[in-house]
């Protein structure tokens, strides 16, 4: 019978390899994507999991300062996504006659 710490940190590990295995389909879907909102929805998809990632992390190295750099990437990550938005939406009203 496996330990509940050893359960926990067999599951972190499983969890870190399923999100690297969604960056790997995110960033195909990156370079893929037919239109700029694909590719702008991919990028803040892969912002999160790299946030999730990073919090992973810090639990699993009972390290809290991993936490502060997952705070400070999400807050340029949004603010990156609002950037988009306003440059997509000011792209299509110039598209409009």
């Amino acid at each position: 019978m496996m330990s509940a710490e050893a359960f926990f940190d067999f599951s972190l590990q499983v969890f870190m390899v399923l999100m690297c295995g969604a960056i790997v389909f995110i960033v195909l879907s990156l370079i893929k994507g037919p239109q700029l909102e694909d590719r702008v929805v991919a990028i803040d998809l892969f912002s999160s999991v790299v946030l999730s990632s990073i919090a992973l992390y810090a639990v699993y190295s009972d390290s809290p300062r991993y936490l502060d750099a997952a705070l400070v990437l999400a807050l340029f990550a949004f603010m990156g996504t609002v950037i988009f938005a306003r440059f997509i939406e000011k792209d299509s009203e110039g598209d409009k006659p």
